[in-house]
């Protein structure tokens, strides 16, 4: 026989053997009444029920149903009292069936009582730090109830149970800023009344990144260190830059950045934060007033002008590497260290001084840098619109889709001489190369004494070669 069947089979004959005396319950003729009782009838689904009985039959089973349905066995002492526990399962709130009995010898020994199971709330985490996500699961509601969810008498969502009376937010729910400290939610129905609640505890960005901070003998309020790894912090150490009152780069050390956060909603603490300078990508969006405004991964920040100079003029070799959309890319060396800060070119007002040796020198507002001719040459070139708008003071003014360049004029001149000597040296090429074509052609008349008698082909290709040679000399012109 198939072990399958059999196995089938033996599970049956072991249920019925179970269940036997309760499928005469029909023909019992006698029935002699149960006190069953529960210890607490009011439960939360999950919550562990006691049940006492008593007046039943000495040391014999008795089956517990619950709406009808069979959960749980137990069995009487030789007094006939018996406590059987079982679990609250997943099932509506409100009222339930709770029935005991057994049949002995045609005898049917039968009692009920009833739980009422109630709404529960539960929330994780209990603690959050805002703006954060909760998790809400409510048991013991109607079937496919539909319920409000508030924070203290703000409403934040609104979901349906399910046949069971059960609630999940599988994918949470926010909760907004708000002040820390213990704050109630609630559970309403759609009259308004509170079906349940429960506390959770608000913690703030501020006080989960001063968490994270090492005293250093009184001297800083706190240092947060993300040196090794600023992934993981950034959304909490913006969060903390937009909330101080200023934050500035105070120093730049080993392409290092140290940032001082002044966060008066905290007591008026400062904190420091100390960063890569790669991992910041800092830009340089404007400069006022002595004031520079740098944009990070973390937030805006702002440095003092003067420091930022100093830091440029003490470099060994200060140098903007690429200029993209309008964006300069300034390399510098302090120390054998070498960082990286790039610059809007309008906060930057360049001005192009001198070019040697394929090497342009720029002045900034942060400095003087040097710059690779060829990435000023692309600037230009890659400008949809490019304008000569005016010459003052001896410094000519380009106005680029990217930003505003400025040059001396000297400079400009020195380019235009220089294009003119290359440019004439190209047309005196060209000129060799036509003299040397119209040799090449009368060579070939020569040689091929042409009669009207030769193939229209001939000539085409002769044609042909003639034109190619002319490009190929016009396009030497052109590098």
């Amino acid at each position: 026989m198939n072990t399958r069947i059999l196995t089938g089979l033996i599970a049956i004959v072991i249920s019925l053997s179970i269940l036997s005396p309760l499928l005469t319950v029909t023909t019992a003729q006698e029935y002699i009444p149960l006190v069953v009782e529960l210890e607490n009838p009011e439960l939360h689904v999950g919550d562990v029920a006691v049940l006492y009985v008593d007046g039943g039959p000495a040391n014999t089973n008795l089956y517990v149903y619950l709406d009808g349905k069979f959960i749980t066995t137990g069995r009487t002492d030789e007094t006939g009292f018996a406590i059987i526990n079982f679990a609250v399962p997943l099932i509506p709130g409100g009222e339930h069936l709770v029935e005991v009995k057994t049949i002995v010898a045609g005898t049917l020994y039968y009692g009920y009582t009833t739980l009422y199971v109630l709404p529960k709330l539960t929330i994780t985490p209990e603690v959050v730090t805002v703006p954060g996500r909760v998790y809400i699961e409510v048991t013991g509601l109607q079937p496919n109830q539909l319920v409000y969810i508030y924070i203290d008498s703000n409403k934040l969502t609104e979901e349906w149970a399910d046949e069971n009376g059960y609630l999940y937010t599988e994918d949470g729910v926010n909760i907004p800023l708000v002040e820390a400290g213990d704050h109630v939610i609630k559970v309403r129905d759609t009259n308004g009344r509170v079906i349940d609640y429960a506390v959770i505890t608000v913690r703030s960005v501020f006080d989960e990144i001063l968490l994270r901070l090492d005293n250093i003998d009184g001297k800083l309020d706190g240092v947060i260190d993300v040196t090794s790894s600023i992934e993981g912090a950034v959304a909490n150490l913006r969060d903390l830059i937009e909330s101080s009152r200023n934050a500035v780069i105070s120093e730049i050390q080993s392409g290092v950045a140290l940032i001082r956060a002044d966060i008066s909603s905290v007591n008026d603490t400062v904190v420091y934060i100390r960063a890569k300078l790669s991992d910041l990508e800092p830009v340089i969006t404007s400069i006022n007033d002595n004031v520079v405004t740098i944009l990070t991964r973390i937030g805006e920040v702002q440095a003092n002008l003067s420091y930022i100079q100093s830091l440029i003029e003490s470099s060994r070799d200060a140098t903007i590497s690429a200029i993209q959309n309008g964006v300069a890319e300034i390399k510098f060396n302090v120390t054998g260290e070498v960082g990286t800060i790039r610059a809007r070119l309008d906060a930057l007002s360049p001005v192009i001084t001198n070019i040697n040796d394929n090497v342009v020198t720029v002045i900034t507002e942060i400095g003087v840098v040097k710059a690779n001719l060829t990435a000023i040459k692309e600037l230009i070139e890659n400008s949809r619109s490019t304008i000569l708008s005016s010459i003052n003071d001896n410094v000519a003014t380009i106005l680029t889709e990217f930003g505003t360049v400025k040059a001396n004029l000297t400079v400009i001149k020195g380019l235009i001489e220089d294009s003119r000597d290359k440019t004439l040296n190209k047309m005196g090429e060209v000129e060799d190369t036509v003299k040397a074509i119209k040799e090449d052609t009368k060579n070939i008349r020569d040689n091929l004494a042409p009669t009207a008698t030769l193939p229209i082909g001939v000539w085409t290709a002769v044609f042909f070669a003639l034109l190619a040679t002319i490009v190929s000399a016009i396009g030497i012109t052109k590098k």
